[in-house]
């Protein structure tokens, strides 16, 4: 299935035709429920694998999904994460 959407005028800027890895899971989680994807569970829980595997501009993911009305949950996960202990760094 292939769904169209207009652009935003508030979406991060792609490469060339690619879109960014930002706007991509913003709307995941946005389109998901709506076209019958995935469940809205599963669509966090691959944002939440992405953001604690991948390097993801939290900023731009952050302010798009603030345009598109969404509640990332994840971010304010990441912003409250203390530094893991167990790694030795002085």
């Amino acid at each position: 299935m292939v769904v169209l959407r207009p652009a935003m005028s508030k979406q991060p800027p792609g490469s060339g035709r690619q879109a960014t890895i930002e706007k991509m899971l913003v709307d995941l989680i946005a389109e998901a429920p709506r076209l019958a994807l995935m469940d809205s569970s599963e669509a966090q829980g691959v944002a939440t694998v992405i953001l604690n595997q991948f390097l993801v501009q939290v900023a731009i993911l952050q302010r798009y999904a603030d345009s598109r009305a969404i509640e990332l949950s994840e971010i304010t996960s990441i912003n409250q994460r203390q530094p893991n202990a167990s790694i030795g760094v002085s």
